[in-house]
């Protein structure tokens, strides 16, 4: 007599098998409880902790997009006074909102974009003085 363990249709059993003449002959069987493998959460992506860089050009310094996406909402406006880490807008990015800071102190001078626009990574969103 062998003791065998089989799955079936996902449930695992607990079977007695003996030869009976040159073939098995099931015995007896007992259902098994096993616990279902946990499947792993999704590790969550983290943003860098420091905003994105400023490009001096000329006329002042550039916010740009880190990643494609569209445009949720702005928050501020010409004019404003911001600081280093001052979030400016919203930008959705694959179901997620991610926050595009200022990152150095000064006044917006113009914003390149508006509510609902798509903008490829690198595209100016923001100028500043």
């Amino acid at each position: 007599m062998r003791q065998l363990k089989i799955t079936v249709n996902g449930k695992v059993y607990d079977v007695m098998v003996e030869e009976v003449g040159g073939s098995p002959a099931v015995v007896s069987y007992q259902e098994v409880a096993v616990a279902a493998p946990v499947p792993e959460a999704p590790k969550a992506k983290t943003l860098p902790s420091s905003p994105p860089p400023s490009v001096p050009t000329a006329a002042g310094k550039e916010i740009k997009a880190p990643i494609p996406g569209v445009v949720q909402r702005i928050l501020v406006s010409p004019g404003q006074k911001v600081k280093r880490g001052d979030v400016v807008l919203i930008l959705e990015a694959m179901k997620m909102e991610n926050e595009i800071m200022a990152s150095v102190e000064g006044v917006i001078k113009e914003i390149l974009v508006t509510s609902g626009q798509s903008v490829a990574a690198g595209e100016i969103l923001v100028i500043l003085e």
